[in-house]
Formats: structure tokens, C-alpha cells, sequence
């Protein structure tokens, strides 16, 4: 008996870490097929006689996105709870047909144009926001600083899959980009097979918490956006050539990449800043020690700006024409550390999405599709706002420090703003995980009675007020059966109504807060 035990218990231990690994491969799949469409300044799409340009792609794909966003958000409002899995199952499929469509059959037929072009760079930023919107689905369940982890972990995969894409000649490369969503959405799949990013009873947002929002985040990750907006158009304007700098860092990097070429050096260079965020991260989290106030504003926002500052002391920036080394020293580390903060940003704000579903601000597909909207209508503003400004009196430096001062003054207006960040700006990604007094008051119940785990999910519902009507609904089960449950729910708690078992809930809340109060266990 007790070698059955052991070997049940190992079991357990096993299988969560081998979906952790599964989670980390997928996730790390879909952040390096979205960097590769959304913030490489590569254009990822194959380019054949004819091809939309630079600009035209950013425009294209960024508004695309942020249209899909927005229809996520209104799909939410219309579908109940209990049919939400099955529609978003069935809308990944169909943009995953679509997607395989618009990207392989004018390939293989041979008949590339203009229009085809057009067709799967619109159907790249739906798909990229629908992921983007169903990984924050399912890894806003584990808790701000398990999130920030996994993401940690994540962005290593991505950067792993990039470098070796980068062995292979650029076309190959491109077509084996193009399997990236078919391998993420399939780990999102087993993932939810395994009961992943499946709402907890009770976790439902209130009323008055899901209208009171947080705006001041989603402002927050808008601007995010928008200095990475100023940067797309920056790529765009330079003139890439090889120098002879005896520190020319694309020579050293072509002895291990001899197929990086100059028009590629970009792009690789910036996979470099992805893997500086995880670990940038993970100091911040595990030995800083740093809230959520402190994450954004004070290392996230700033490394950001330093980035653009070590951009303007590039020597080639400092003049009107275009004239650009590719293997610049300083725009090189320039690059490295601005992507580095951008995805820092990113991962941290994907943690705090995770605690505002936790504290009621919306359901998790609303808080994530909110937060993408604002971060790719952020790139589509200060993209399409700098086009508009143009270069032609103004220096790629004195660019960069406009870069500077918009994102210093949104860290000066929003972070020292204590009414708006009240309620969560002082939080640590670790404390965010402690689960709330209401739940371990329930939990402590249900150890206490020997409630099954279904009973467990009847006394939450039952002690938040909620009727049996309500409960059927949210628990996919007829009334009889939440009936039967409910008299099994009083019986063993010896209670004889719901107020009755309220208040019980309400005593136990009270003894975890004396015992907190006074150091007891």
C-alpha cells in the first residue's frame, strides 16, 4: 500500500511538470511567430515580384489586429459562459483553414499576388490577436507570479526557435515560420484538454468591478505600444551596409550565422533582447522583490528609454539623410536592450492581467483582449503619427529623444498617480498569488466536512448568494442535480438555509484573520 502511495504521489508529481514543459514549447511557439509578424522589423511575409512594402505591412497587419481584438471583446459580450469553449475551440479552427489557405496554396500553384499578399497579412494579425487573446486565457489561471515564470521560461523557447530558423536560408526559413500557429494552437488544445484556463466557480467578475476596470493599465500598455510604433518607422527609413568596423559585431555573429545577411541583421539582433527580458524578469520578481508599480515604471519603462537613448548616440543617426552601419556597435546594443524592455513590459503586464481577473476586473478573455487592443493600437498610432512627422527636418536622434520624453512622461503622469494605482500599483507578483480570505475560508470548510469537489464548487457559488438557477447555469448541470447537492451541503455542514451557511463562511473568514492577526497556523 504504501509503495502505491509513493508511485501515485510521483505520478502527480511528474505529469504537472511535463505540462509545464508543454506549455512553455507552445507558448514559447506562438511568442516567437508573434514577434516574428508583429514587432520584427523584417517583413516575415514572402516577398515575391510583387510585395506591399514596409509600410504598407505594418498598416495592414497592426489594423487587422486590432479589428480582431475589438470583434474578440464584442464575441465575449455575446456568448454565454458555458458556450465559450466550444465557439472559441471552433474559431480557431476556421482562422487556422483560412490561414492555411491564404499562405500555402498560391505558394504551391505558383500564382503569388498582390492580392494574395494583401489576403495573408489580414489573416496574420486576426490570427495574432485571437492567440494572443487565448494563451492569456489560459495562463491567466496560474497566478501572477507562476505566470511570470512560464512566460520567463517561454520567451527562452522562442529565442531558441529563432536562432536555429536563422540556420536555415531565409525562404525555408519563412515557410517553417508559417507552422508555428498549427504547433502553438495544438499545444493550446492539449492544454485545455488537460483542464488548463478553465474558470474556478466564483470567479465570475461583479457588476460594478468589470465597469469599474482599470484604465490606467490599458493607457499604460497603449503608449508601451506606441514607442514601438516610432521604431517600426525608424527601421523603414535606414539604409542597411555592411562597415568595416573591426568590432563589427554582424562579422563576429556571420562565423556562427553565415546566412544572417545584412537585410536580416535587424531581426536577429532583436531575438537577442527577447532573451534578455526573461532574464531580466526573473530578477526582478525573484530577487528585487519589486511590485507591480515598480515593475512597469521603474525598470520596465526606463530600459525602454535607455534603449532609445543608446540608439540617438549612434553617429549615423545624428544626420537628416539616410545613413545607417546595419552593424553599428550602438544601434546594435541600442536594439537589444529597447526589445528587451518591450517584451519586459509585455510579460509583466500579462502578470498583471492575470491579478486583475483575480480582483473581479473582467473575465480573463476580456482583460487580455483589452490589453492587446491597447498594445497593437499603440504600434498602429506611433506608427501611422511618425509617418505623418516624417524625417525630412528632423535628425534620427532628435527622433529618438521625442521617443525618450513620451515614455519618461507617461512613467512621470500615470505611475505617480497614487488614487489611480490604489488599488493595485503596491502589489507584488507573489503576494498576487495568495489566494483571497472568501476562498480559503471555503476551502478550509470543504477539508473540514469532506465535501466532494463538486459540493466545494456548490458551497462558493451558494456563499457568494448566488440562486439555484444561477448555479445550474454555471455548473452546466440541471437544477435537480444542484438541489441534491445543496441538501447534501447543509446536511453535512448542519446548516438549514443559505443565509445559515453564509454566515458560517463569514465565522470562518473572521478565525483566518485572527489567527493571521495573532500568528496563529
Amino acid at each position: 500500500m504504501a509503495g502505491d502511495a509513493k508511485k501515485k504521489t510521483r505520478a502527480r508529481a511528474i505529469k504537472p511538470s511535463a505540462e509545464s514543459v508543454g506549455l512553455c514549447i507552445g507558448l514559447g511557439s506562438f511568442f516567437c511567430w508573434f514577434w516574428s509578424v508583429m514587432q520584427n522589423p523584417n517583413i516575415p511575409v514572402r516577398q515575391g515580384a510583387e510585395n506591399p512594402g514596409h509600410a504598407l505591412y505594418w498598416t495592414i497587419v497592426l489594423a487587422s489586429a486590432a479589428l480582431s481584438f475589438f470583434a474578440i471583446l464584442l464575441l465575449a459580450k455575446k456568448v454565454p459562459a458555458e458556450k465559450r469553449r466550444f465557439v472559441e475551440s471552433r474559431v480557431t479552427a476556421v482562422l487556422l483553414a483560412v490561414f492555411t489557405v491564404v499562405s500555402y496554396v498560391p505558394r504551391l500553384s505558383g500564382m503569388e499576388t498582390l492580392g494574395s499578399e494583401y489576403a495573408e497579412i489580414v489573416t496574420v494579425g486576426l490570427l495574432a490577436a485571437w492567440l494572443f487573446v487565448q494563451w492569456g486565457s489560459i495562463v491567466g489561471n496560474l497566478g501572477p507570479r507562476r505566470l511570470l515564470t512560464v512566460s520567463s521560461a517561454s520567451l527562452l523557447v522562442s529565442f531558441a526557435v529563432a536562432v536555429v530558423f536563422y540556420h536555415f536560408e531565409a525562404s525555408l526559413a519563412t515557410t517553417l515560420l508559417t507552422f508555428l500557429p498549427f504547433a502553438s494552437s495544438g499545444a493550446m488544445f492539449a492544454c485545455r484538454a488537460s483542464g488548463w484556463g478553465v474558470d474556478p466557480a466564483g470567479s465570475e467578475p461583479s457588476a460594478e468591478a468589470a465597469k469599474a476596470g482599470a484604465w490606467h493599465f490599458y493607457v499604460t500598455v497603449l503608449v508601451q505600444g506606441m514607442a514601438f510604433g516610432l521604431l517600426h518607422l525608424l527601421y523603414s527609413t535606414i539604409t542597411l551596409e555592411q562597415c568595416s568596423d573591426p568590432y563589427c559585431p554582424l562579422r563576429f555573429l556571420n562565423a556562427f550565422f553565415p546566412l544572417v545577411s545584412v537585410g536580416d541583421f535587424y531581426g536577429f539582433m532583436s531575438i537577442f533582447g527577447v532573451a534578455l527580458a526573461a532574464g531580466i524578469v526573473l530578477l526582478s520578481t525573484t530577487v528585487l522583490r519589486l511590485n507591480f508599480r515598480k515593475l512597469i515604471y521603474v525598470v520596465g519603462f526606463p530600459l525602454m528609454a535607455v534603449g532609445f537613448l543608446i540608439l540617438a548616440s549612434d553617429t549615423g543617426f545624428r544626420l537628416t539623410e539616410v545613413v545607417s552601419h546595419a552593424s553599428g556597435v550602438n544601434f546594435t546594443a541600442g536594439e537589444v536592450v529597447y526589445i528587451a524592455g518591450y517584451y519586459y513590459v509585455v510579460v509583466t503586464t500579462w502578470a498583471l492581467c492575470s491579478y486583475l481577473v483575480r480582483m473581479k476586473k473582467g473575465d480573463r478573455v476580456t482583460v487580455f483582449a483589452r490589453s492587446g487592443l491597447a498594445l497593437v493600437s499603440g504600434q498602429l498610432l506611433g506608427f501611422l503619427s511618425s509617418m505623418v512627422v516624417g524625417f525630412e527636418h528632423l535628425s534620427r536622434a532628435d527622433f529618438c529623444t521625442m521617443a525618450i520624453f513620451l515614455l519618461m512622461l507617461a512613467s512621470l503622469l500615470i505611475a505617480t498617480n497614487d488614487r489611480l494605482w490604489s488599488e493595485w500599483g503596491g502589489v507584488r507578483p507573489n503576494e498576487a498569488d495568495r489566494p483571497s480570505a472568501f476562498r480559503v475560508a471555503c476551502e478550509a470548510v470543504a477539508r473540514r466536512y469532506r465535501l466532494t469537489e463538486r459540493e466545494q464548487d456548490v458551497l462558493i457559488l451558494l456563499a457568494r448568494g448566488r440562486n439555484m438557477s444561477f448555479i445550474a447555469d454555471k455548473l452546466c448541470v440541471t437544477k435537480d442535480t444542484v438541489k441534491t447537492h445543496c441538501r447534501s451541503l447543509y446536511r453535512k455542514l448542519e446548516v438549514h438555509s443559505q443565509q445559515e451557511l453564509i454566515d458560517k463562511i463569514e465565522a470562518e473568514i473572521g478565525v483566518d484573520k485572527d489567527q493571521r492577526l495573532f500568528g496563529g497556523s
